[in-house]
């Protein structure tokens, strides 16, 4: 698929659990919300869920090697999920996700046509050009 990629082992257990002692602990919600919390740092996009205007520096390598000026943290639990959708188009060209603790199922939409991947746990997915602007 153009506009996708998928880099597994992207980050080690041990770069996973620095990020999580640092993010914090999850705590589970009731089964009615479709997802946990939602951190944002860095962010010019959004004005909900701010923690703080600046970067700390456990996420800034993420932020140096990919030119980002922003980072989300969107926290579920399985069976959770979060709607189609395109990202507002300020977040930019590209969209990168980490996954943690656990294999995510993405499923993809458009114009009727549909696929779905799982982006391992500890993998890294880009999202760029069609896929990024025109599948949901």
């Amino acid at each position: 698929m153009e506009g996708l990629t998928i880099i597994e082992n992207y980050i080690t257990e041990e770069q996973e659990s620095l990020l999580l002692d640092n993010i914090g602990k999850p705590k589970q919600v009731s089964k009615k919300q479709q997802r946990n919390r939602i951190l944002r740092f860095g962010s010019k996009v959004y004005d909900s869920n701010i923690v703080s205007r600046e970067i700390p520096d456990y996420l800034k390598q993420f932020c140096k090697e990919f030119n980002s000026d922003s980072v989300t943290i969107n926290e579920y639990f399985p069976g959770q999920f979060i709607d189609y959708h395109i990202d507002n188009e300020n977040s930019g060209e590209v969209i990168i996700i980490l996954s943690l603790l656990g294999n995510a199922v993405m499923n993809f939409k458009k114009k009727g046509s549909s696929f779905s991947i799982e982006v391992p746990r500890r993998s890294l997915l880009k999202m760029s050009d069609d896929l990024r602007w025109n599948w949901k």
